[in-house]
């Protein structure tokens, strides 16, 4: 027998009509047993109530509870007014927002602090333009460089361009 079986057959069995094979899983599973022992406890505190009378109920009870389950309704109808204005002031909040933030980001430039050139764009590398900033070589030698040194004559002495 399986320890599944096992559970609901002894929850469904009254108390003295246990079976042999419930007996002899409860002699070989030590975890069922363990069930065996709580549902037991479990069904004695069920029985214990149910000897127990009813409590009668107090004078006025039934109006109390009419009363309450009128306020309710009154009620619930104000709670789902009150929801729905609650939603429609959050979504009114939450699209102005959105507006706003899409109208700033329209506006406001495209630099700045957050947006500002890079390293490389702020100081160029390429020579020719350090060369015409700096003040050593600001004559006339920087701006116009020498042509290629000239091939031997081959072409009868002329230099080939």
């Amino acid at each position: 027998m399986r320890c599944e079986e096992f559970r609901e057959t002894i929850e469904e069995t009254p108390r003295h009509e246990v079976s042999a094979a419930l007996r002899e899983h409860l002699g070989q599973c030590p975890a069922c047993a363990l069930y065996a022992r709580d549902w037991q406890t479990v069904r004695a505190g069920l029985d214990l109530l149910a000897v127990e009378p009813e409590p009668e109920p107090m004078l006025g009870f039934a109006a109390r509870v009419l009363r309450r389950l009128e306020e309710s309704e009154t009620s619930s109808l104000a709670s789902r007014e009150e929801l729905l204005e609650r939603a429609g002031r959050r979504m009114l909040y939450a699209t102005s927002f959105l507006v706003l933030t899409l109208v700033l980001m329209l506006v406001l430039p495209t630099t700045g602090p957050v947006r500002a050139q890079a390293f490389t764009e702020l100081f160029p590398t390429e020579p020719a333009v350090v060369a015409e900033n700096n003040p050593i070589f600001n004559d006339d030698s920087a701006a116009n460089p020498p042509l290629a040194p000239s091939a031997p004559a081959e072409n009868g002495g002329k230099a080939t361009q």
